[in-house]
């Protein structure tokens, strides 16, 4: 490739990451708080870093290092929304960047067709815009990434270190990530017993002194985890109903399953498959090319599916759903584009477009700047509290508030920081199903939430006459007044 395509193909990265970089920069600032941000800030942040580290406070809403990272950055800054968020807009540089040369290492139209996979998941850009763990988790999944396709393209035995640690660095970011950094392990060893005689005992050593670290740190939050139920998030239909089929309605931006998902999906297995088929019929015939690291990308990518579905029967764990299935995403579609750039001809090119033409048209459905397709609930909280504050404002006393309690960790959050001073809570807070008909105002979300228990029909709100004072269509967001 020439000096003048190389810089144009820099320009092209380059540019299609600082719009994004700038697209979620804007979303830090103006989405609001969501429940699991708030419940976040509220509960562990305020812990000391040994008992965040230990889980004293057990619950799996705690991502270690987003929530050390919160802590230190509200030390040296300050306690607000950015300075919360700001360890995950970090974490997109960080995946950025190695999607980027992860993308480089394929020919410049498949390159380019996976960094733009990569980069335009509606749903996965919600997290690097937010508080939450999963965006360190899966920054450090794709440097791991990198690192182990540059070990079995160089046989360097320092990039199976690297790929180990950033993948153990990936499990602080969120426990989800411990199938794929056990799978990493497995695939290392297997190779270096496969391939890598000569330097075999030094990768195994390294590869357990890394394991055994990692234990170390983890397991009494594993253990109070377990013990204590706390790992309830989760499906128990199946792989393909829970995990993928959560992640595509999810990739389309949607909370619920619509026509189209299981047509997406099925669409991009088959792909998937004939890549898969193209990819073994060119490759298996010798093993010992250069190229091969197909295989096993192959190969990592069933370890992981494997891992989660024998855990399922082994130790009755439920299958990772929408947020926690995102470890796959990097895997299915590293797999489907070096599988589909085997294929010779006009063929790869459909392919590649009919894909490149799917995402643009979903991220630019999906595109908008005000709420996360997960608590897309609490995209008008905020607002909603300041109106009633100004009321309170205005009348010079306090606004009795209720609310569906889908709402509550957002606003005991806001309001406990003494944010809308105006506002008084009457909330039952040992049965948040109960309701205080006397209050000013009840906020309510006529969408049930099936996986957290939320029914919204059997609400017992809609038992009462009320006056709707404000309503938000396309989150199913209602405040209501004047209760009888």
């Amino acid at each position: 490739m020439n000096f003048l395509k190389k810089f144009y193909l820099q320009i092209i990265y380059t540019l299609l990451s600082v719009l994004i970089f700038i697209y979620v920069l804007f979303r830090v600032f103006n989405v609001g708080l969501t429940y699991d941000e708030a419940w976040t800030l509220k509960s562990f942040v305020p812990l000391k870093t040994i008992e965040i580290i230990n889980f004293t406070k057990c619950d799996a809403n705690n991502h270690i290092l987003n929530t050390l990272s919160i802590k230190f950055f509200f030390l040296v800054g300050d306690e607000n929304l950015l300075f919360a968020r700001l360890s995950s807009l970090l974490s997109l540089i960080l995946y950025l960047f190695f999607s980027y040369k992860i993308s480089r290492i394929l020919p410049v139209f498949s390159g380019i067709l996976l960094f733009i996979l990569f980069i335009l998941n509606p749903f996965l850009l919600d997290f690097f815009g937010l508080a939450r763990g999963y965006s360190i988790g899966i920054a450090f999944q794709t440097v791991s990434l990198y690192y182990f396709i540059d070990f079995f393209k160089n046989k360097n035995y320092s990039s199976a270190n690297y790929s180990s640690v950033y993948a153990a660095i990936g499990v602080l970011g969120n426990f989800s990530q411990l199938n794929f950094f056990v799978s990493i392990i497995a695939v290392i060893v297997l190779f270096s017993f496969i391939s890598l005689k000569e330097i075999r005992n030094k990768i195994i050593i390294h590869q357990f002194i890394i394991v055994t670290l990692l234990g170390i740190i983890i397991y009494e939050p594993i253990r109070k985890l377990v013990n204590s139920g706390s790992l309830y998030y989760g499906g128990n239909s199946g792989y393909y109903k829970d995990t993928l089929m959560s992640l595509t309605k999810y990739i389309q931006y949607s909370s619920s399953e619509n026509s189209l998902t299981p047509i997406i999906l099925n669409s991009f297995l088959t792909l998937l498959f004939v890549g898969v088929f193209f990819l073994i019929l060119n490759k298996i015939k010798d093993l010992t090319k250069e190229l091969n690291i197909e295989l096993f990308l192959l190969l990592l990518l069933i370890t992981v599916v494997s891992s989660t579905v024998i855990q399922h029967f082994l130790f009755d764990t439920l299958f990772l759903i929408d947020r926690t299935a995102l470890i796959f995403y990097p895997l299915f579609f590293l797999v489907f584009v070096f599988s589909i750039n085997q294929i010779q001809g006009v063929l790869k090119n459909i392919i590649f477009s009919l894909v490149l033409i799917f995402y643009f048209l979903n991220f630019s459905n999906s595109f908008n700047t005000y709420k996360t397709s997960l608590w897309y609930f609490d995209s008008h909280t905020e607002y909603v509290l300041k109106e009633i504050n100004e009321i309170g404002i205005k009348q010079n006393k306090k606004i009795n508030i209720d609310f569906s309690w889908p709402f509550q960790s957002v606003v005991y959050y806001l309001v406990e920081k003494n944010k809308f001073p105006f506002i008084h809570i009457s909330k039952s807070l040992s049965n948040r199903e109960e309701i205080d008909s006397s209050v000013d105002f009840y906020l309510y979300l006529n969408k049930s939430l099936e996986i957290v228990g939320y029914d919204a029909q059997n609400q017992k709100i809609l038992k009462l006459d009320r006056d709707t004072i404000n309503y938000f269509p396309n989150e199913g967001v209602l405040l209501f007044g004047n209760l009888k």
